[in-house]
Order: structure tokens, then C-alpha cells, then sequence
């Protein structure tokens, strides 16, 4: 038996002039809260050879973190349209097989992840803070490899009507697999997707 649970497609009105206006921002934000955050730690230290070395080296400091900077949003915002937005999932017994169906929101491809349930591996993340409140986050992987991520809360999945018959599927798949079979939890891309489906 096959059963399904679908939300509307995800559109997005985001072109690459959008694209690059959103990351420009993000980037300068970004840029001086990590000037300020070195700042800050060469104060408490109260160095006189930090001081000097950052006194003298500026634009060097300045060329390292915006580079890392740039680095960090060119390689979040690929794993965001590579993994697309999952926007229906297919549990099929018959075949053994779990189908999501994601569409990359900048381009508007969509197309079909298939994966066998021996080879399923869904990773589940509860949390909950004050910047976006309560969070359930699911991983699909592949034989250990990320095939694409779901936030239920932050996406049109929190109006699924039959919400909770979904989050019992995944809650079984992710129970019948093995401890060791686990990928290591991966916190820093949970939080980083979070904020991705807010932008």
C-alpha cells in the first residue's frame, strides 16, 4: 500500500538580481558582526601585540574575512537549491520505497528523490528557541549521503491536515533503524536551514 502527503508546490518570486541584493546584504551584515567580534576578543585580551598586529595588517584581515564570508554563503546557499524543498513524500510498501518529491525554488525543477527502505535513513531534530520558536527538522539520507531536509515548522507542512499521520511514518522509519547505521548529527546545517527557509 502506497500512501502519500503533499503540500501546494513552493514558489518563490527570488530571480539571481534578488539573489544577489539578499547575499550583498547578508554579506556586509555579516562582515562587520565578524570585525566587531575580533574587536571584541583582542579587547578583553587587552594584547598590545594583538592591537599592533591588527592595527598594521587591516586589509589583510579585512581580504580573510570576507573571504570566508563568501565562502560560507556560496557554499549554504548551494546545499539549499541542490536539496530543493520537499513538497510531497510517497510512502510505497509494496516496493519498499520512499519518494520525495522537491523542487529547486530558484529555477522552479522539480524532480523525484527515490529511496529504497533498506537504504533510508531519516534523522529527526526537535528544538525550540526564541528567534523561531518550536522546530521539527527531518534529514533524508541515502547509504549516509543527504538526499534532502524538511523543516515541518517553518514550511507549509505545519498545515498539513493530516500532519501527525505523517510525523508517525517518519517517526517509524526513523525507529527502525539501526544505532550504527545513524549519520552524526549534524547541528550547524539544521540551524543554517533554519534560516535559509526564513530568507
Amino acid at each position: 500500500m502506497a500512501k502519500s502527503f503533499f503540500t501546494d508546490k513552493p514558489t518563490s518570486d527570488t530571480n539571481y538580481f534578488n539573489l544577489f541584493l539578499k547575499y550583498t546584504a547578508l554579506f556586509i551584515i555579516t562582515w562587520i558582526a565578524s570585525w566587531l567580534l575580533l574587536l571584541f576578543f583582542i579587547a578583553r585580551k587587552e594584547s598590545e601585540n594583538a592591537d599592533n598586529f591588527v592595527f598594521d595588517n587591516g586589509g589583510l584581515i579585512s581580504i580573510i574575512l570576507a573571504v570566508a564570508v563568501i565562502f560560507f554563503y556560496i557554499q549554504n546557499a548551494t546545499k539549499k537549491y541542490k536539496y530543493g524543498t520537499p513538497f510531497k513524500m510517497t510512502f510505497d510498501d509494496n516496493v519498499s520505497e520512499f519518494t520525495v518529491r522537491v523542487v529547486n525554488t530558484l529555477n522552479e525543477k522539480e524532480k523525484d528523490i527515490t529511496i529504497p527502505y533498506a537504504q533510508l535513513v531519516i534523522k529527526e531534530l526537535d528544538k525550540e528557541d526564541k528567534l523561531f520558536g518550536k522546530q521539527r527538522l527531518f534529514s533524508f539520507y541515502q547509504q549516509g549521503s543527504l538526499m534532502t531536509r524538511v523543516n515541518i515548522d517553518l514550511t507549509a507542512w505545519s498545515r498539513l491536515e493530516n500532519l501527525e499521520d505523517l510525523l508517525l511514518l517518519l517517526r517509524k522509519k526513523y525507529a527502525q533503524q539501526s544505532i550504527g547505521a545513524m549519520p552524526a548529527d549534524d547541528r550547524k546545517d539544521s540551524v543554517l536551514s533554519s534560516i535559509e527557509e526564513l530568507l
